[in-house]
């Protein structure tokens, strides 16, 4: 774990004038990003999922793949998809025009890469809130959700997918909702019998129906 914080001569008042960072031991890449707020409570939560996308630099060449981002005053959930990386080679002209103090002092943004295709659609699709882990360095990390988020996060620890609501009653699957509609026997056949041909399709369809509420 990193600390950094905000020196008050340069920023005063900042809105998170404490940073702290979980570092991969060898690399050094940032895992895991808190923001501490001006009452020194945790304010938000970044959690990086990485790839490797330049070999040749080895442990070094691994970047943020998908980024989800926890407000937890407005218990908010954002994230980014970063899956446009490519190594480019550049050219003695290009590194001279990039890579001086002027260039990056100015604060231009230099991006050569395309848009990403790569969204979410779905809730069911999302992460889970980000782990608080209140057990590691405790001394060092002031966490105090408001209420209602705490009650958001048991719930969600107990049910394993995202609550917002509570109180609400669990929507109905399509299966559940439907009737099982009386079997039609053919004659000389049992209700039983009837019942064994058409009991597979609304077992198939009670399984889709779970396998998209939790993922």
């Amino acid at each position: 774990m990193v600390e950094a914080r905000a020196r008050e001569d340069w920023l005063p008042n900042y809105y998170a004038p404490r940073l702290v960072y979980w570092l991969e031991k060898h690399s050094f890449y940032p895992l895991r990003i808190e923001q501490y707020g001006r009452d020194g409570k945790l304010a938000l939560v970044e959690v990086r999922l990485t790839n490797m996308f330049n070999p040749a630099l080895g442990e070094r060449g691994y970047g943020p793949l998908f980024v989800v981002y926890w407000d937890i005053a407005s218990d908010a959930l954002t994230y980014m998809v970063r899956d446009n990386h490519r190594v480019r080679h550049w050219t003695p002209d290009e590194v001279e025009l990039f890579f001086n103090p002027d260039f990056m002092r100015r604060q231009w943004y230099l991006d050569t890469s395309v848009k990403t295709q790569a969204e979410v659609v779905n809730p069911e699709q999302f992460f889970l809130r980000p782990a608080l882990d209140e057990n590691k360095f405790p001394s060092e990390r002031q966490i105090q959700l408001p209420a209602e988020v705490a009650e958001h996060v048991a719930a969600q620890e107990a049910a394993g997918r995202l609550i917002f609501e509570l109180g609400k009653t669990a929507p109905v699957t399509t299966a559940e909702a439907k009737p099982s509609p009386t079997p039609v026997t053919k004659p000389g056949e049992s209700v039983a019998d009837a019942n064994e041909e058409t009991s597979d399709s609304y077992v198939q369809h009670s399984e889709h129906s779970s396998s998209t509420a939790l993922r």
